[in-house]
């Protein structure tokens, strides 16, 4: 009887904090996605969007869109090699489904923590959950690296050299930070059961990183950054000329937004701060939202539906 009562209060009981404070940030991050879409409906009508859309060369739109294979196979890799350095064998092909189902969870989860859910894709045991893990965080650390590297020119082409200067210092304050942190934590296994441990052991991962592994990384990164680029140049050229001096200038600060999201997938921020900066390149603000827009289809949104697709089909058993 009284096992009864109990069992009846458990299913009874109400969630716990944890739970509360993620709906509060799912319902936080809804509303302000919301208030930024009726800012950027205000800012740009859609008809211009529209009319941009039907005047675009079909084939330019074609081609920029196969710049989206190189960005996914090239973030599969460097996620395999992530793994892969760390110790962790795992199949080229589980990866690359590890990670379009990790993006597609990412678009609808705050701050794209949804992308841990790479980690329960893998398939992987309870000990190598902590270590991959922290390879999510040094992949979009990475990922920040070589973006913040070609927003550099960004800086330089609208605000001149003394801006240029004191972002590379500030750069250089940041890279000095990391390194003193993950050499701080090096020993932190020894520390595990003691006070910071989660910490010490999430810093002492990142510190086994070879000075050469985060080189490759922070590579394809660059690659990738450049591919996004290429793409959006493409897209904006289908519909009004550009030179790619311009793009290469506008496109990379609007991609910061990709990293760490404030709204839905980022919905409403990135294409108002794509208008913003296209602006100043004299692109049109309807040419600009429809060219961000399709990259965010073909690069972002189209591969992690795929993902969760195959996720759902394929989905591995917990070990």
């Amino acid at each position: 009887m009284n096992g009864n009562r109990a069992g009846s209060e458990a299913e009874e009981a109400p969630p716990g904090p944890g739970k509360r404070r993620g709906w509060m940030a799912f319902t936080l991050r809804f509303l302000i996605s919301v208030t930024v879409l009726a800012l950027l409906i205000r800012s740009v009508s859609w008809s211009e969007i529209s009319a941009a859309l039907m005047s675009a060369n079909r084939r330019l739109l074609a081609v920029g869109s196969l710049f989206a294979v190189p960005i996914v196979l090239l973030k599969g890799v460097k996620w395999w090699l992530l793994l892969r350095h760390a110790g962790i064998g795992v199949p080229l092909r589980k990866t690359a489904l590890s990670y379009m189902a990790g993006l597609g969870f990412g678009l609808v989860t705050p701050g794209r923590v949804g992308e841990l859910a790479r980690i329960w894709v893998l398939g992987l045991d309870k000990k190598d959950y902590l270590v991959a893990g922290t390879l999510v965080l040094v992949d979009r650390l990475t990922d920040l690296a070589a973006l913040l590297a070609v927003v550099s020119f960004s800086v330089f082409y609208f605000f001149g050299a003394w801006w240029l200067a004191g972002y590379i210092l500030l750069g250089i304050v940041g890279g000095a930070l990391w390194f003193w942190l993950t050499r701080r934590f090096r020993n932190a296994p020894e520390k595990a059961h003691g006070k910071g441990g989660f910490l010490a052991k999430v810093m002492s991962a990142a510190a086994g990183l070879s000075p050469q592994h985060i080189a490759i990384y922070v590579t394809l990164g660059l690659v990738v950054t450049m591919c996004g680029v290429c793409m959006v140049y493409t897209f904006l050229n289908a519909m009004q000329p550009v030179a790619f001096i311009d793009c290469l200038s506008a496109v990379p600060p609007v991609f910061m937004n990709s990293i760490l999201p404030v709204t839905i997938g980022g919905v409403g921020v990135r294409e108002l701060i794509m208008t913003a900066v296209c602006e100043q390149i004299g692109v049109e603000s309807g040419v600009a939202v429809s060219a961000i827009l399709i990259y965010f289809v073909g690069s972002m949104l189209l591969p992690g539906a795929l993902g969760l697709a195959l996720f759902a089909v394929f989905r591995p058993r917990r070990r």
